[in-house]
């Protein structure tokens, strides 16, 4: 029998962008001033070592939620950085300036002189803000003549929490040696004074708090025209969670023959992870690039017909792929599709926002609650499929033997079993603030999306 709830991905990583800052973003502490401030990457960070809080930055200290942040501590040391930074800074520019770096380095262990072609501009140790983001809605939708029931979902999405070109467009994923911890600031930005470093702190200034409501503007599609029907206004969200991080980077900028290139290596874990951004090219990208954003679609016919096969998902998934990229970039073309921006500039009290949390406590239930809330679709779909086979109709269901092959009738009982178990299992992970803010909606008289 065919899987009853058929699942796609969708990939979207953050594009390129080559817009300037509209408000200067601040560090909360003073850099060295051996950093060059003729850097690309560097010189739109100015230093104070107490910033004001505005609308779009607050202080971290001033907030009694300010638990909610965490960060994870640096574990590769300034030391090994710059050997990686400089070798992450050579590959930008090709195989001779690798070959050079290298030479160089084999000169130096036998005490001779040389030089390496390509200058280190700049370096400093950075801790970055950036949001992790658990989602997942459902609702209907009609792909050809089929009206289906529709879920939409990612784990673990990476989105900045600055703006700051290039830096905003990384995708900051990389391994952590330990797990996330209470950021302190006193603490945390002192953490590599030891070795000689200062870090910069970089405010959280954008966020996707905004984020149902934007996905409940997205406009209607008709299945005519556009071979999907959505409305997204109509859908329920069953998780939106937003976890800041502080994450730690170095980064560098290099410069070879006037050509720059902008270096990231990423200081969370000693194993090595970097990406380069070499502003020289055309359309200059980070590179390797990475997934912001990994779309899980699920999906079943709202009314099975044993005699026609369901819908292919593969309809959808180039649809969902344009809409969440006019909900990144909020760049569409089409006057008919105007979402704005996914991350909004972030009000003084954003600590105290009911969907900010902190990642070690709620990420791992939260994604639990996903994982049930999926398992009771499955068998919730599996049950509408079994009640329209034939009655002469014969399956495999698990016994207490192991497998045997069961009739029409066992098989859903054996599917309702399921589901009451899926159900049982779906209300003991269900998250107590999921209650709480559904509870506040009802009392409101919200339905839908709305936060």
């Amino acid at each position: 029998m065919a899987a009853a709830l058929a699942r796609s991905k969708v990939a979207l990583r953050l594009a390129p962008s080559h817009r300037t800052l509209s408000t200067a973003i601040r560090a909360s502490h003073v850099v060295s001033p051996s950093f060059s401030r003729r850097s690309f990457a560097t010189s739109n960070l100015q230093a104070t070592s107490n910033p004001a809080p505005t609308s779009s930055s607050a202080s971290l200290s001033a907030s009694p939620a300010s638990s909610k942040i965490e960060t994870v501590p640096f574990h590769l040391s300034p030391v090994d950085a710059l050997d990686r930074l400089d070798e992450a800074g050579a590959s930008a520019f090709g195989v001779g300036a690798v070959f050079n770096l290298l030479w160089n380095r084999i000169m130096k262990r036998w005490g001779l002189g040389g030089g390496v072609a390509m200058k280190q501009v700049a370096m400093r140790a950075l801790l970055l803000p950036v949001w992790r983001v658990d989602l997942a809605v459902k609702g209907k939708g009609l792909i050809g003549e089929a009206e289906m029931n529709l879920s939409v979902s990612t784990t673990d999405a990476s989105l900045p929490g600055f703006q700051l070109a290039p830096l905003h467009n990384l995708t900051v994923r990389s391994p952590w040696d330990s797990e996330p911890e209470t950021f302190k600031p006193e603490v945390h930005s002192k953490q590599l004074r030891d070795q000689g470093h200062e870090i910069t702190v970089l405010p959280f200034t954008v966020g996707p708090l905004s984020l149902l409501n934007k996905i409940a503007a997205l406009p209607r599609t008709n299945a005519d025209r556009h071979g999907v029907g959505l409305d997204a206004s109509s859908y329920k969200s069953t998780m939106f969670a937003a976890y800041p991080l502080y994450l730690p980077i170095y980064l560098g900028e290099y410069e070879l023959n006037d050509q720059r290139a902008t270096v990231v290596v990423f200081g969370a874990s000693e194993q090595k992870a970097f990406a380069i951004y070499p502003s020289f090219i055309p359309s200059p990208t980070w590179l390797p690039p990475g997934d912001a954003i990994e779309l899980s679609v699920g999906g079943s016919p709202v009314e099975f017909n044993p005699s026609q096969p369901s819908p292919s998902l593969k309809e959808l998934k180039p649809r969902l792929d344009m809409l969440m990229s006019e909900v990144l970039e909020g760049s569409a073309e089409d006057p008919e599709y105007k979402t704005g921006k996914l991350m909004d500039a972030l009000p003084e009290d954003w600590l105290q926002h009911e969907r900010v949390m902190s990642y070690s406590e709620h990420a791992e239930p939260n994604r639990e609650y996903m994982e049930a809330e999926l398992a009771n679709t499955t068998a919730d779909a599996m049950i509408r499929q079994v009640e329209v086979l034939d009655e002469n109709v014969r399956g495999v269901i698990m016994g207490r033997g192991g497998l045997k092959v069961a009739k029409r009738d066992d098989l859903l009982a054996d599917a309702q079993k399921k589901l009451a178990q899926t159900k049982k299992a779906l209300e003991l992970a269900r998250p107590e603030w999921i209650e709480r803010i559904e509870s506040e909606q009802k009392k409101r008289g919200q339905r839908g999306l709305v936060r």
